[in-house]
């Protein structure tokens, strides 16, 4: 990507976006930051910018803008557009979260729609959280949820017994619809 300048220290990736990306021209959506096996650790800054994506089809669970996140801060930006869910645990920012992850001053304006009859737990930031994930001046806007579904938040769409979500002067106008949301 152009618009990324990226500073790799001894211990983490450092990432500036420097201008508007939108991810609408034939890409696919299983090319997201961060695997399972070698997830997104660092900090990445949006610099105010916003990423736009609409993905048609997402088949694979624990998706997002950032697949897989780990001991990460992920700060100044804006994410906005539109996923077509066929699996579980997607959020519009970060798929899975494992770890310690600062989010701030960030905004999602993601529409999440879908076709499952089962637990969802999608969410307009992060759907599986196994983290101490705190969330600091952020906004969840959109519109998720789909018959049969279940388990959608604006902000964590699952968690794990062990993980800990602390917001901090956050809020939401994400619309929740169809299926058993729960808010």
């Amino acid at each position: 990507w152009l618009y990324l300048k990226i500073q790799e220290s001894d211990a983490q990736l450092k990432v500036l976006l420097t201008d508007d990306i939108d991810l609408n021209d034939g890409v696919d959506p299983s090319l997201m930051l961060g695997t399972e096996s070698r997830p997104f650790t660092g900090i990445f800054d949006g610099g105010y910018h916003t990423i736009h994506y609409d993905y048609d089809e997402v088949t694979e669970k624990w998706r997002g803008l950032f697949a897989f996140v780990k001991d990460a801060t992920i700060r100044n930006l804006r994410v906005e557009g539109s996923v077509d869910v066929t699996q579980i645990h997607y959020g519009a920012l970060i798929g899975r979260g494992n770890g310690t992850i600062l989010v701030e001053n960030v905004i999602t304006d993601v529409n999440i729609t879908g076709a499952m009859n089962q637990v969802t737990g999608d969410a307009g930031m992060i759907g599986a959280n196994y983290a101490d994930i705190t969330f600091n001046n952020c906004a969840t806007l959109g519109e998720m949820g789909f018959e049969g579904s279940s388990m959608y938040s604006p902000f964590s769409g699952w968690s794990s017994g062990e993980s800990k979500t602390t917001l901090n002067n956050c809020y939401s106008t994400c619309k929740l619809t169809e299926g058993t949301g729960t808010g």
